[in-house]
Parts: C-alpha cells; structure tokens; sequence
C-alpha cells in the first residue's frame, strides 16, 4: 500500500523518474551434485545487491559455482556488468562442512546506470568457467557505451 502512495504522490507531482524501486533478476542451474541460485537486485540509488545459494543433493559430490549478472536498458544495451563472484561451495552431505551455503553482499554502481538499468540477466556456471563469456560481454558493451556515449558500469 505504501508503494502505490508513493507512485501516486509522484505521478501528481508530475516527476516519475524514480517510480520504480528496483529491477530484480534471477537463475537456477545444476551444477555439480547439485544446485546453484542467485537474486540480483539493482535499486536506483545504486545499490547492487546479490542472494546467492548453493546446495548439494549427493553424499559425494559438492557443489562449486560462479555468477555475474548483465543489466540492460530499454533499448537492449547492457550498460551494467558485474564482475565474476563466487558462490559459497556446498559440501557433500556426508562431508564436515555444509551441504548448503549462501551468501548476501552489496555494493555500489553510479546511480546514473542503476537508474537507467531495466531487466537483469544472471549467469551461473561450474568455478571458473565464466571468464571468457564475461570477458566478451564487458569488451562488447564497452564499444556500445563508448559509440552511444552512454554511462555504463562494468566489471564491477
């Protein structure tokens, strides 16, 4: 209820470039003896908020996973990239440590980006893995924000 009373204060207002609140993406993968998933959030004041679990459903195998997440705009550009983080590792569910992780971190990009981000893509692959496909995506939505001149935050 707060929110629609805050979208409709500011539609009244006339000034709608902070309606939303913030733009969430998300992925599930097997990997390993198990599974790997993550939440991304990106608020419009610049926060980067990343959910990420891993669970393992075998006795002998565990699970070791990476993510990044891409956000594009409304016209398809990605002009945000993260760089690669890993996924805590689950154990296999005989094994001394956990058969189930998960961590929560956060950090910062421009708001100028954040504001402008409008769907997120997450990428999950087995530990190391992802490199080349993130490098790609960061050298190629390099050219496209310095051809559009439009601010971009990649590879953080």
């Amino acid at each position: 209820m707060k929110k629609v009373l805050t979208i409709l204060a500011v539609l009244a207002l006339g000034n709608i470039s902070n309606v939303l609140a913030d733009v969430s993406g998300s992925n599930s993968v097997s990997v390993g003896g198990g599974f790997a998933e993550v939440s991304v959030q990106i608020y419009n004041n610049g926060v980067v908020a990343f959910d990420t679990h891993a669970k393992s459903k075998k006795w002998n195998q565990g699970v070791k996973a990476e993510t990044f997440a891409i956000g594009v705009d409304g016209q398809g550009n990605a002009i945000y990239v993260s760089q690669a983080f890993n996924i805590p590792t689950a154990c296999g569910t005989t094994d001394t440590c956990s058969s189930n992780a998960r961590k929560t971190f956060s950090y910062n990009i421009d708001t100028a980006v954040a504001g402008n981000v409008s769907k997120i893509d997450v990428y999950i692959g087995g530990r190391g893995a992802l490199g080349p496909t993130l490098d790609g995506t960061i050298n190629k939505a390099k050219e496209v924000c310095n051809a559009l001149h439009i601010p971009c935050s990649l590879g953080n």
